[in-house]
């Protein structure tokens, strides 16, 4: 095996390499590689049993859609509808921004994005480099200016250090962002808070650690609010009328040729209300001027009074499928 082989790299930054060649007599060749050894099963570890970032977003506040792409062709290919080149900020798109939004929203809560939670990753300072992160914090923001594009004028951006940041186990997270990416005038107000802070929810990349001055430093994918459990009440409400839709269900006959026939695609939400279809049990595809709808029960119920052809067809979830059951 030669000095520069592969098996005898170990990448170590400026301070550590300092210790290293300070104590040969403790960092010795077999020291050096036992090190190396425990690293890699870590990292081995944390890439096969990464959980998957389980947190919806409700609102998204900041896209950054270049990042974004890398990590789905869906992602990218909607990218690839609008001329993000020659828009100052996302605002710029107009009505469109709301089917970006939609439609990255929706991608980007059905794909699996591993991650580590970002109070967890912090145990780790000198392993999470080029890590994936996922976090939910309370944020003070600095230097987030509402941009010239909406009429007012102000300081150049590249004048400023935009960013939001937090202090977890007594590093100081922070978290650059650009203009461009913030989604909305509404969102700006939650990036210009009048109590100088907001949580938020969100997921990015650590590119950098100052593990001296304790600063870490994330590139944010995407930062929003998080979607909450439905509130008790709601949850209730929703359910007393899924009892009133069996008993619709009940007085319906369906096809017995039917009886395995699955909904083909992901539910999410109803389309009509937005409620989440994973704290529900019934789902009617209902026709809505002349369109298809996923519907929870008590949309359904509001607009329709009947199953059957033309009207709606009741499916219940079994697991992570959707199967009919009636209309």
């Amino acid at each position: 095996m030669e000095r520069d082989d592969v098996e005898n790299l170990l990448l170590l930054c400026q301070k550590h390499h300092t210790i290293v060649d300070n104590d040969t007599n403790l960092y010795t060749v077999e020291k050096l590689k036992g090190i190396k050894n425990i690293h890699e099963l870590w990292v081995d570890n944390k890439l096969n049993t990464s959980p998957s970032w389980e947190a919806k977003i409700e609102q998204a506040y900041y896209l950054n859609i270049p990042r974004l792409s890398i990590l789905s062709s869906d992602l990218n290919e909607e990218a690839n509808k609008y001329n993000l080149e020659k828009i100052d900020t996302l605002s710029n798109l107009g009505m469109d921004l709301f089917y970006l939004m939609e439609n990255f929203k929706s991608t980007i809560n059905k794909i699996d994005l591993k991650s580590i939670p970002l109070n967890e990753a912090i145990s780790y300072p000198d392993d999470i480099v080029g890590c994936y992160v996922s976090f939910t914090e309370r944020f003070r923001t600095k230097d987030i200016i509402i941009p010239g594009s909406y009429g007012i004028k102000t300081t150049p951006q590249e004048k400023l250090n935009p960013h939001i940041y937090t202090n977890i186990d007594g590093y100081k997270i922070v978290l650059s962002i650009n203009y461009k990416w913030i989604t909305t005038s509404t969102a700006y107000c939650f990036f210009r808070p009048s109590g100088g802070h907001s949580n938020f929810s969100g997921y990015g990349i650590v590119n950098d650690i100052d593990t001296t001055a304790k600063v870490i430093y994330i590139t944010p994918y995407i930062i929003g609010l998080k979607k909450e459990k439905p509130h008790p009440i709601l949850l209730k409400r929703a359910h007393g009328d899924e009892r009133e839709l069996e008993e619709l269900i009940s007085n319906n006959s369906k096809n017995p040729k039917n009886s395995d026939v699955h909904w083909n695609g992901d539910i999410d939400e109803c389309n009509c209300c937005g409620f989440d279809f994973s704290y529900l049990n019934y789902m009617v595809d209902a026709i809505v001027n002349g369109c298809g709808f996923n519907m929870c029960a008590t949309c359904f119920l509001k607009s329709h009074k009947k199953l059957g052809m033309g009207y709606g067809q009741a499916y219940i979830k079994e697991g992570k499928k959707w199967r009919y059951i009636a209309g």
